[in-house]
């Protein structure tokens, strides 16, 4: 039987937004999980391995079954199920006049598949992981429903990240299309944050999109909308290190037990202020642990050279 030890997240405290103070156990396979490890409870556990589900947010739920091997194992409180209740997820319908910016990536034409966000008359940016490959994409701006109303737009090229990779680093596509999108009260774009913008662990930002109220669940037929606080890097490095996942310096990570992103809200935009911060990448579970998405201030470089050589 394997020793293990008890703990908690060192990197945030007990009632910060955006703390996850979940318990880990963790096989001491390094110098610096021993030393964390040394200050708390040491435990003995039976099972060597436990399978965990993680999803990429996109229409489709694909999920991710991720073996946790004998380094690092993931217990959820007792009182605690790995689906989450309800709302985005904690969300409330809002008319597209809130977030006029918002786009919705639609396959084969009609089926909502992502979400996105308007950068320029042009293009949208959403998830590399977004794009299914010989599947034909369009662009819904304009209405608040994935019903009825907004304008369909024709997609003439998908540009994704030449080093997007499985693990979702470099999660981005630029979203060309054929025409440029008439602008309105209804239909407008968003500023890119830069490396200028400097957000403080906590800062309250907001997610919006069309996915899931829950884990599994629908899709939701009226925008949705919820503020989730900034979750501090090294705090969400050591959440994903449970499920083997590297956080790197292109991710962001937002939300709290409640109010998350879910199914179908992959490209999806994190803002603040009437910046794009991020976008929608990945989870594990929905309101549950914080969601990562891609960095944008990190992807601007890529995004102001890919508009320029196609404009």
């Amino acid at each position: 039987m394997q020793k293990w030890t008890f703990v908690v997240n060192p990197y945030c405290t007990a009632g910060q937004p955006g703390c996850f103070q979940e318990p880990f156990c963790l096989f001491p396979s390094s110098a610096t999980l021993r030393r964390t490890a040394d200050l708390m409870l040491c435990q003995y556990i039976s099972s060597p391995s436990v399978t965990i589900n993680a999803r990429r947010r996109n229409g489709k739920r694909r999920k991710h079954r991720h073996r946790v091997s004998i380094t690092s194992i993931f217990l959820l409180p007792d009182d605690r199920s790995s689906e989450s209740a309800v709302g985005i997820v904690g969300g409330h319908t809002i008319p597209i006049e809130n977030a006029p910016y918002m786009a919705s990536l639609r396959l084969n034409g009609t089926y909502h598949w992502c979400g996105g966000a308007i950068i320029h008359r042009r293009f949208v940016v959403t998830a590399a992981h977004c794009i299914v490959p010989n599947r034909e994409y369009k662009i819904s701006v304009g209405s608040n429903s994935i019903e009825t109303g907004g304008i369909l737009m024709d997609v003439e090229e998908l540009i994704i990240h030449d080093k997007y990779d499985p693990s979702e680093d470099y999660d981005i596509c630029l979203v060309k299309l054929k025409e440029e999108i008439p602008l309105s009260e209804k239909v407008s774009l968003i500023e890119l944050a830069d490396s200028g913008l400097k957000l403080k662990t906590g800062t309250m930002m907001n997610i919006t999109g069309w996915g899931n109220s829950k884990e599994n669940g629908r899709v939701s037929t009226y925008l949705q909308q919820t503020t989730v606080p900034l979750v501090g890097r090294r705090s969400c490095k050591f959440t994903y290190m449970a499920f083997l996942h590297p956080i790197s310096v292109r991710m962001i990570c937002a939300g709290e037990v409640g109010h998350d992103a879910c199914q179908g809200d992959s490209g999806g935009p994190l803002t603040y202020k009437d910046h794009l911060v991020g976008v929608s990448s990945f989870g594990v579970g929905c309101g549950t642990y914080p969601g990562v998405y891609t960095k944008i201030s990190a992807m601007l470089p890529w995004i102001t050279e890919k508009i320029d050589e196609s404009s």
